[in-house]
């Protein structure tokens, strides 16, 4: 047996299975004074193969501390040493103690409160022909998705609770001309995490979501996911996840956009009392500078299409909020080939002169690409 004693009077009993800096207990707290990234969304398999990526910036080995959270609340943890400027690729299957056991959360943390870490998570289906990634995060008490659909998608929406007590989730779901509908469910003890079949609440709609969290001391810090699938052809799925956004802004920046080969959709979703009119302006490839007025009402989502003025190409695109209205959460989706044979999604990023991206491979199936746009008056160098 393991007893963790959490007081003078109190303790816990618990089962435990040490293979070496592994453990295996009913519920392993997470310490929120490391720092690391966090994902809410992942499966252990079978059926999918998801992978986990960690890396190192730093000048020097770090140790992360990984730990699992599946359904029940249950959990895992191991430590593994990562070299200084190095990737680990590490299949979620062939984890210890969580392999085959379905869908998990993880918080990824270096064990050295000096040191960052970064980590994202790719999934894979279909004997490889569908995927689905993205990045880890912070927790947070409210997250955004500007995009949500249950028409011609499944959505699911993950909530990970990396605390040590409960948490009451509200989300509110937000249509093209109103809140359609408000939930309130309680992720009894932490760590812990919550799945929603969104269709399940929602029927077919439309939307944008926004999520807050609450414990016994006010806003509580969680991970969101959302994921949406769809079949192009009989048997044959595709999809796209993104983590959302923690705020909103008046100014959100896109890398990518085309529409030669893609059909390039912008979510906008503005969850208050107050109107708000955004401009986005098309970074073309071609040097030119293009730009559309969105109006958003009050708690309305609203999707733009890429307007006819705009002309074939790749372009970045950056979404302005005017006239001091209010802030709003923005995403980009983009569809291509036949029955939207390929997509993926986006959310908005404020500028910053540094990004790391974790996840990356130029093997011989796959491509990959790097995006820059520069919406400044200065080149990048």
């Amino acid at each position: 047996f393991l007893v963790t004693l959490s007081g003078a009077a109190n303790a816990t009993i618990g089962r435990a299975q040490g293979r070496g800096s592994l453990v295996d207990d009913d519920r392993v707290p997470i310490d929120p004074a490391l720092p690391g990234q966090y994902l809410a969304d992942l499966s252990a398999g079978p059926g999918v193969d998801d992978y986990l990526l960690v890396a190192n910036p730093n000048a020097q080995a770090v140790t992360a501390r990984l730990t699992w959270v599946r359904p029940d609340g249950t959990g895992a943890t191991r430590d593994l040493t990562i070299p200084a400027h190095q990737r680990v690729t590490l299949p979620v299957a062939s984890e210890p103690n969580i392999a085959g056991q379905g869908d998990v959360s993880v918080a990824v943390q270096a064990t050295d409160p000096a040191l960052a870490i970064d980590a994202d998570h790719s999934a894979y289906w279909g004997g490889g022909q569908a995927g689905r990634a993205t990045e880890g995060v912070t927790p947070s008490p409210t997250w955004y998705f500007a995009e949500g659909s249950t028409t011609s998608f499944e959505e699911w929406i993950t909530v990970f609770n990396p605390t040590n007590s409960w948490v009451d989730v509200q989300f509110v779901f937000v249509g093209t001309s109103g809140v359609l509908q408000t939930r309130t469910v309680r992720i009894a003890e932490g760590p812990g995490r919550l799945k929603v079949r969104v269709r399940d609440w929602l029927g077919s709609a439309d939307h944008g979501t926004r999520i807050t969290a609450t414990g016994p001391g006010g806003a509580a810090g969680v991970v969101a996911e959302r994921t949406m699938t769809w079949e192009w052809a009989a048997g044959q799925p595709e999809g796209h996840s993104t983590p959302g956004q923690s705020a909103l802004a008046a100014n959100w920046y896109f890398a990518e956009g085309d529409n030669a080969f893609f059909a390039t959709y912008f979510a906008l979703l503005n969850p208050s009392d107050a109107y708000s009119w955004v401009r986005i302006y098309y970074l073309h490839e071609n040097g030119q500078l293009y730009s559309q007025d969105v109006a958003v009402p009050p708690w309305c989502r609203v999707t733009a299409t890429t307007p006819a003025s705009v002309p074939a190409g790749a372009f970045s695109m950056d979404a302005d909020v005017l006239w001091g209205g209010a802030p709003v959460a923005a995403e980009r989706m983009l569809y291509g080939g036949p029955n939207w044979t390929i997509g993926h999604a986006g959310v908005g990023e404020a500028l910053a002169p540094t990004w790391r991206l974790t996840e990356g491979v130029t093997s011989s199936d796959a491509a990959r690409d790097l995006l820059f746009g520069t919406p400044t008056e200065s080149a990048a160098a």
